[in-house]
């Protein structure tokens, strides 16, 4: 993927964790699927402060298709780290045409699926413009035509549109609205046409490109999991495994937590769990020992000093807390958002910032630290990059994000002005809001 689509790129410092059963039978125990015969053939599960893992099973096309479409999502989210839902599926869906020819050392991509072919006609109700302006992904089968439409229009942007579209993910990265980066790159082709366009272009020829990639052999270390781990791990799929829709199994969750410390009583994930998600109700005192049994076991593990950060109230202890986890994890998401809400809190917004930056440089989960980003920017006069990230967490973040930022700025905005005002003519200050 990097060598065809992100051509000269250096590889990402992030990894992917994937849990792979070897069955459907074993994942639908997890994702119990309410269809028959199942639809799921595989899922990207996530709760905080975790880092989010690939669940499948198999590796039969279906599974092999989940895989590749979700490490695409990773990819791209690196590259363009705020992206239109449209962009994020018509890229990973894309994707999923790539073919490597490993005796002949060749790369193929763009060779569409007879199933994407098919079903991403526009009549099944999806408009252009609907398909532009989506804030969340739709649910049930609507998401399979999402899907294909978004995969038509990134396939036609990448054959006939080349230079255009380099040009709109050019002006994604720079914060501009997706409105205003369309209209940008391709004055001549409104939303209102793009239907027209995308129905032509579907009954004509699908260009395709192929190129030599080298791609070495990987070194595949293995090892047994002990019980507590496998308990572990099962517990996070029950919790975060189900497919849409269908509400986690908590109580198996719980007790294979119970199994894991049973086998483990010092199990970092195991008792991560319990301590994140399901803490003992008013017994502090039992959190509490929660955190200092991880540490005390496995000073060498981030998440036993995010417990230990997550549970004292104390400023400075936080702050130490946080530091250590990050020398052992620099660029673990969930430290870095933490160490910028708590020099948020404390005021210290240059600290903040830098914090805030990173942690979106990494992890899926990114829209706290953009917020938190925005308000430091804000609060340190940069109105006008704190405008342009609003503006852009506005219009591209999930719903309830996005009321959240649109509050936030609102409140911001004067004493923002205020900031740039005092620090003098070097600050921003030719613009001092977002929409």
């Amino acid at each position: 993927m990097l060598a065809v689509v992100w051509p000269g790129a250096a590889d990402p410092p992030i990894r992917t964790e994937v849990i792979v059963l070897r069955s459907q039978d074993e994942l639908m125990v997890f994702v119990r699927d309410p269809h028959v015969p199942p639809v799921t053939g595989g899922l990207r599960s996530e709760r905080p402060p975790f880092p989010a893992s690939l669940l499948f099973a198999g590796s039969d096309s279906r599974a092999m298709t989940v895989l590749v479409h979700e490490l695409a999502h990773d990819l791209s989210e690196w590259f363009l780290p705020i992206q239109p839902l449209w962009y994020s599926e018509g890229v990973a869906t894309f994707l999923e045409t790539l073919r490597y020819d490993r005796p002949n050392i060749r790369a193929q991509i763009g060779e569409p699926a007879w199933g994407r072919y098919v079903d991403s006609a526009g009549s099944h109700g999806l408009s252009a413009p609907d398909l532009l302006g989506a804030r969340s992904l739709p649910p049930g089968e609507k998401l399979t035509e999402f899907e294909n439409r978004s995969w038509l229009l990134v396939h036609y942007l990448i054959n006939k549109r080349p230079e255009a579209f380099v040009r709109l993910q050019n002006d994604l990265l720079s914060l501009k609205s997706p409105i205003q980066a369309w209209a940008t790159a391709m004055p001549d082709l409104p939303p209102s046409k793009l239907d027209d366009v995308l129905d032509q272009y579907r009954s004509g020829r699908y260009a395709t490109h192929s190129q030599r990639v080298h791609v070495p052999a990987p070194a595949i270390a293995v090892r047994a999991m002990t019980d507590a781990e496998a308990h572990a791990v099962r517990a996070q799929m029950f919790e975060t495994g189900a497919a849409p829709g269908v509400a986690p199994d908590s109580a198996a969750a719980q007790k294979e937590i119970g199994e894991a410390l049973e086998a483990d009583p010092f199990n970092v994930e195991a008792l991560a769990l319990r301590f994140f998600w399901f803490p003992p109700v008013g017994r502090p005192r039992d959190r509490a020992s929660l955190a200092e049994r991880a540490v005390s076991a496995h000073p060498d593990e981030w998440l036993a000093w995010l417990m230990v950060a997550a549970d004292t109230a104390d400023e400075r202890a936080k702050r130490t807390a946080l530091a250590r986890g990050l020398r052992l994890a620099p660029t673990q998401a969930a430290l870095l958002t933490e160490l910028a809400r708590l020099n948020a809190k404390t005021g210290q917004w240059e600290e903040a910032l830098l914090f805030a930056t990173k942690a979106t440089q990494f992890g899926e989960r990114r829209w706290t630290a953009l917020a938190l980003r925005m308000e430091a920017l804000a609060h340190l006069g940069k109105c006008r990059e704190a405008g342009d990230l609003a503006g852009a967490l506005q219009t591209l973040a999930p719903p309830a994000v996005a009321d959240a930022v649109a509050r936030a700025w609102n409140a911001l905005r004067l004493s923002c002005v205020e900031a740039a005002e005092h620090a003098g003519p070097s600050s921003e200050t030719t613009r001092a809001g977002g929409p």
